[in-house]
């Protein structure tokens, strides 16, 4: 029944995405959104880790992970078209649509229908990308970033051990899981892992994120442990488009009533 679903509302185009901003965690200032997909079946809102690998299973994910680029991608560009300040959108992408045949070129076709310049969009994968093919996902992978897309680990520390791959693949920024985010200040097991986390990917050169901040503590221990961005509902969750415009535009101090915005 679930399958049938799905399949329906892949067909009749019910899902949609919404937008979390990623704010600076030094100054709180807007640096991106992080697109995210939803699903409301029969009035209820269905989590994404019950639909997705139904999805998955019933061989849709490809074309799913193209819709969201192509969404994600649009409305950044639309953003940008009515004057709002460039930010960047971070889609997450499954190692079975990296590890697919012409992926990247399909990427770039996308960046090139919507218009958005290429360092505005930010790829978020998880550990298990590198599991099975690290040489196929690091040479994909290289070439985004030849293009000039930001590649993100998702995740970071709570999947399978990373540590070796990070001396090859081109990943600018770690995203902190928000299970050692929760326990800042609680527990000082958390507080060591997210200290190490942060030491070890400044000494790599890479941008730190930290995901579900949620308090002002939180926030204090991560930009004394010198976090880069920070997302969360401390400042937000994840907004609808009319939303994020709006958060985008306040963010910007503009107040225009033209803006384009993408159904």
């Amino acid at each position: 029944s679930m399958e049938s679903a799905v399949r329906q509302a892949f067909e009749r185009d019910e899902f949609f995405l919404v937008y979390q901003p990623q704010l600076s965690a030094d100054t709180k200032i807007l640096v991106g959104f992080e697109a995210l997909i939803r699903w409301e079946y029969e009035g209820k809102m269905i989590p994404p880790d019950v639909f997705l690998p139904i999805v998955e299973d019933i061989g849709l994910m490809y074309e799913l992970s193209l819709w969201v680029l192509r969404q994600a991608c649009k409305q950044n560009s639309n953003w940008q078209e009515a004057g709002l300040k460039p930010v960047s959108v971070a889609v997450n992408l499954p190692a079975s649509f990296i590890l697919r045949p012409q992926s990247n070129e399909r990427i770039l076709e996308i960046l090139t229908f919507t218009g958005l310049a290429p360092e505005h969009l930010e790829i978020e994968l998880t550990e298990h990308t590198f599991l099975d093919s690290r040489e196929g996902a690091v040479s994909v992978l290289n070439h985004l970033v030849d293009l000039g897309i930001t590649i993100s680990l998702d995740d970071f520390g709570t999947g399978y051990s990373c540590l070796a791959y990070l001396q090859y693949i081109p990943v600018a920024k770690l995203k902190i899981d928000g299970v050692f985010i929760r326990e800042l200040g609680l527990n000082e097991a958390s507080d060591a892992i997210v200290q190490s986390i942060i030491t070890l990917g400044k000494g790599l050169g890479m941008k730190l994120v930290a995901e579900c901040v949620e308090t002002e503590q939180q926030l204090s221990i991560l930009k004394n442990m010198d976090c880069d961005v920070i997302q969360g509902y401390l400042f937000s969750k994840p907004l609808s488009t009319d939303e994020a415009t709006l958060f985008l535009r306040k963010s910007a101090g503009l107040q225009r009533s033209d803006l384009v915005i993408i159904k």
